[in-house]
């Protein structure tokens, strides 16, 4: 009897052992599961709430594959020492001027204003923009003559930059004056300007398909001459996004300057030759998208 009591004990040690053993590896493999639908479960989370960026390229003596063309009718828009051969000033208090390292214009007081004749097409529509300073008082008035939409000039505060924009649709055909600085009030401000820039937005998106002020206002930074323009929007954080070039004739060395909209430079890009459709294109290619990104891709002989 002791014997066989002994071995029952036994038996019924081991299957609680055994017992263990199985409960044990049910709990490690639980254990184990949830750590891993929680690592990825907050992965998962963690890549939405990184949500999508959009890609902006402004590109200089080439055409973009489904891009648009816009030019700033504006010349000497950046305000050096050779701005009197396009503008034409009233009065002489208008300057070109250093102003936190920036070439600006200053209006240092009085009434001086400035201007440049733009040739404008009847029922175009136009979009003008600038940037100021001013730690005074004054109200300037920056527009087209004799007409209501116009930029108009507050304090900044010293040091400080404002961007104003308007639209304007012309409703004939003829040159116009564009004009900056003129005085509507509080005269004797001097104030400062940089990155002019107008344009014809009909000629550049089509009649019919011209984008309101908002999103210009968001989308469309300041550039001199005539650039060709893209923008590709909702890629998901790390995807890839791909542009083509077509540099004319004789302009093949690139210069390539891409920043986030944390103003840090971009280097994860590619630029190879590629043959779509039988026509060559240079394709840029962005590896890993994970910010806002604005690309300048400026073509050079």
């Amino acid at each position: 009897m002791e014997k066989k009591g002994f071995i029952a004990t036994s038996l019924i040690y081991s299957f609680f052992l055994a017992f263990i053993a199985i409960l044990s590896a049910f709990l490690s493999n639980y254990i184990a599961g949830k750590l891993i639908i929680e690592n990825f479960n907050s992965k998962v989370a963690d890549d939405l709430s990184k949500g999508v960026y959009s890609v902006t390229i402004y590109s200089k003596n080439s055409n973009i594959r489904n891009g648009m063309a816009m030019t700033n009718l504006l010349s000497e828009s950046q305000f050096t020492d050779s701005f009197k051969t396009f503008w034409t000033t009233s009065g002489s208090n208008i300057f070109s001027s250093v102003f936190m390292g920036d070439t600006t214009l200053l209006r240092n007081g009085g009434s001086s204003y400035l201007y440049q004749n733009i040739y404008l097409a009847k029922n175009d529509k136009y979009y003008f923009k600038l940037d100021y300073s001013q730690s005074g008082n004054a109200i300037l008035y920056n527009k087209f003559e004799n007409t209501t939409p116009k930029v108009q000039t507050q304090y900044t505060g010293s040091g400080k930059w404002l961007s104003g924009s308007a639209t304007y649709t012309s409703s004939q055909s003829g040159s116009k004056k564009f004009i900056l600085g003129q005085c509507a009030s509080s005269c004797n401000s001097s104030v400062y300007f940089r990155n002019a820039m107008v344009v014809n937005l009909t000629a550049s998106f089509g009649a019919g398909y011209e984008p309101d002020k908002e999103w210009l206002d968001k989308n469309i930074n300041w550039f001199d001459g005539t650039i060709n323009y893209i923008k590709t929007k909702d890629i998901k954080y790390g995807d890839s996004v791909e542009f083509q070039f077509q540099p004319y004739t004789g302009y093949d060395k690139d210069s390539i300057m891409c920043t986030s909209d944390l103003n840090e430079p971009v280097y994860d890009y590619t630029l190879k030759n590629e043959i779509i459709d039988g026509t060559l294109y240079k394709t840029f290619k962005l590896s890993s998208v994970k910010s806002n990104i604005v690309c300048n891709v400026n073509w050079r002989t």
